[in-house]
């Protein structure tokens, strides 16, 4: 089971924009969106290099549980 918590949102009027600048209800749409797009079952395990720093996603909950448990084989590889 996926569960995600989308907080501070700045839901606004149709057309309106956040302060005046952003586009809170289009960017609330593409993260529901993107959440539709995950897979349904089975571990999460993802990384995102498009930044300075390497962000890695990994799911350590054992299916079935709720406590976290990693080992080497859980680690996503490194691609060259």
């Amino acid at each position: 089971m996926l569960m995600a918590q989308l907080f501070d949102v700045h839901v606004r009027p149709r057309g309106q924009l956040y302060k005046g600048v952003a586009d809170s209800n289009r960017m609330l749409s593409e993260a529901i969106a993107h959440l539709h797009g995950l897979p349904k079952h089975g571990p999460l395990h993802y990384c995102i290099e498009d930044h300075p720093i390497r962000i890695v996603a990994l799911d350590s909950c054992p299916p079935g549980w709720h406590h976290g448990a990693t080992s080497s084989a859980s680690w996503p590889s490194r691609s060259a």
